[in-house]
C-alpha cells in the first residue's frame, strides 16, 4: 500500500513539475518576439518607408502610402506575430476610397524593435504614436484606426492625445486572460483551463504587466468615438460572445458585423466584398467622406478668421467669406426652420469649406433685410465662447454672394 502512495505521489509531483515546465515554456513562447526582415513594398502598392519613435520604446516602422487630394488618413495595425505586409490589401482598398495610409509593424514584430510582444501593453503606445504621427503630418485631415486581433487590441487600450476619429476592430479578445483561456481549450480541451493561471501569472514577473489592465472589453467603455466591430461566427480564438460584449459595451456609435463562416482568419481576404461594403460605408459616415467634423470645422474657421483679421490680410478674409454664386435665387431658400432644410438648399449653393461653419449649427430662419441681402441666424457658433445667437449677413455683389456682416448676442 505505501509503494502506491509513493507511485502516486511520485506521479503527481512530476505531473505538476510537468505542467509547471509546461507553462513557463508555453509563457515564453507567447510573449517572444516576432522580427523578421521585410524588404520593399509590392511593385502594386506604392509606398514610402517611415520611421518613429513610440512610447514603448521601439523605433516603429510602416509603410505610408499617400493618394492626391485624399479625405483622411487610416492607420492599420497587423495580428499577433504577423507584420504590415498583412495589412497591405485593406490598405490598397482604402487608397482607392481616397484615403492615405499607414501599415506599421507593431513594437517586437516585423522590423520594429522589441523585446516582447506584449498582449496590447506597449502595443498600445505604438498605436496612440501612429495615430499623432499622422495628425502631424496631415493636420487638417481625420484619422481613422483599422486593427486586427493584437492591433484591435491596441487601438482600444491606447490612450490618444488627440483620438483618431473612428476605430475599425476586427477579431478582437475581450481580456487577455479570456484569449489564452480560448487557445488552451482548443488544443487541450477542457483540461488546458488548468494552465490558464499559470500562463497569465507569468505576465508580470517576465513583463511587468497586470493581468486585468489588458481588457478591451473594459477600454472600450471609454471610447467615445464610432467603433465598427467586426468579428467571424466560427472564432474560436476570439470568440463571437466576447465580440458581441465588445459592442455592447462601447460608449459611443457603434455597428457590428458577423462574417459568416469565418474563423480567426484575415476577414479581408475571407470576404473582400463584404469587408469592402461594410467598412468603406462606416469610414465614409464617420469621416464624412474625408471632411471634418461640423465642431472642427467651425473651430478651424475661427482661428482663420480671427488670424486674417489680426493680420489685416484682407484678401483673406474674402477668401473665407465669399461664395460663388451661379445664378442661383438666394431668396428663394426661404425659412428654413429645420437643419435637414437648411441642408439640402445651402449644402448646393455653398461648395466651399466655409458653408460646413454654417452647416454645423442650425438655422433659425433665412429673413430678407433690404434688396439684395438676407440675415440668417443660428445658435452655438463659437464653441470656445460659450453660447451664442449669431446673425450672418449676405449680400450678393459681382455674381457672388459675400459675407457682410456678423452680429453676436451673447
Amino acid at each position: 500500500m505505501k509503494r502506491w502512495l509513493k507511485r502516486i505521489a511520485f506521479l503527481g509531483v512530476a505531473g505538476l513539475l510537468g505542467g509547471i515546465a509546461f507553462a513557463l515554456y508555453a509563457g515564453q513562447q507567447l510573449v517572444a518576439p516576432a522580427n523578421r526582415a521585410i524588404g520593399d513594398p509590392p511593385a502594386d502598392f506604392p509606398a514610402e518607408e517611415v520611421r518613429f519613435s513610440s512610447g514603448s520604446g521601439s523605433s516603429i516602422v510602416g509603410w505610408l502610402s499617400e493618394k492626391p487630394d485624399a479625405g483622411g488618413a487610416i492607420l492599420l495595425l497587423h495580428a499577433v506575430r504577423a507584420d504590415r505586409r498583412s495589412m497591405v490589401g485593406r490598405a490598397r482598398f482604402l487608397g482607392q476610397h481616397g484615403y492615405h495610409t499607414l501599415c506599421i509593424d507593431l513594437q517586437a514584430h516585423g522590423e520594429s524593435s522589441g523585446a516582447h510582444i506584449t498582449m496590447g501593453h506597449l502595443e498600445s503606445l505604438d498605436a496612440s504614436a501612429g495615430v499623432a504621427y499622422l495628425h502631424k503630418r496631415y493636420p487638417r485631415l481625420p484619422v481613422a484606426v483599422v486593427g486586427s486581433s493584437l492591433g484591435g487590441a491596441a487601438a482600444l487600450l491606447a490612450k490618444y492625445d488627440d483620438p483618431p476619429r473612428a476605430f475599425v476592430v476586427e477579431s478582437v479578445f475581450a481580456d487577455v486572460e479570456t484569449a489564452i483561456d480560448n487557445r488552451l481549450t482548443m488544443r487541450f480541451g477542457a483540461l488546458g483551463r488548468l494552465f490558464t493561471p499559470l500562463l497569465s501569472w507569468q505576465l508580470r514577473p517576465r513583463l511587468g504587466i497586470q493581468v486585468d489592465t489588458l481588457s478591451p472589453v473594459h477600454a472600450i467603455t471609454g471610447v467615445r468615438q464610432p467603433v465598427l466591430v467586426i468579428y467571424g461566427s466560427e472564432d474560436r480564438h476570439a470568440r463571437p460572445g466576447e465580440a458581441k460584449a465588445l459592442y455592447a459595451a462601447a460608449a459611443g456609435p457603434k455597428e457590428i458585423w458577423e462574417v459568416d463562416g469565418a474563423a480567426h482568419v484575415d476577414l479581408y481576404r475571407y470576404n473582400r466584398a463584404g469587408y469592402e461594403s461594410h467598412v468603406g460605408e462606416f469610414l465614409a459616415k464617420y469621416l464624412n467622406a474625408g471632411q471634418p467634423t461640423a465642431q472642427q470645422t467651425i473651430e478651424q474657421f475661427w482661428k482663420d478668421f480671427q488670424s486674417a483679421l489680426r493680420a489685416g490680410d484682407a484678401a483673406q478674409v474674402a477668401a473665407l467669406t465669399s461664395f460663388p454664386v451661379e445664378g442661383f435665387p438666394l431668396e428663394s431658400l426661404g425659412d428654413f426652420s429645420r437643419e435637414e432644410q437648411f441642408l439640402s438648399g445651402f449644402a448646393i449653393l455653398f461648395p466651399t469649406d466655409a458653408i460646413k461653419v454654417l452647416l454645423a449649427t442650425s438655422a433659425s430662419g433665412l429673413t430678407k433685410v433690404r434688396e439684395g441681402e438676407w440675415e440668417i441666424t443660428w445658435s452655438n457658433g463659437i464653441p470656445s465662447e460659450g453660447q451664442h445667437s449669431i446673425s450672418y449677413q449676405f449680400a450678393r455683389r459681382d455674381g457672388q454672394v459675400r459675407l457682410v456682416a456678423l452680429v453676436f448676442a451673447g
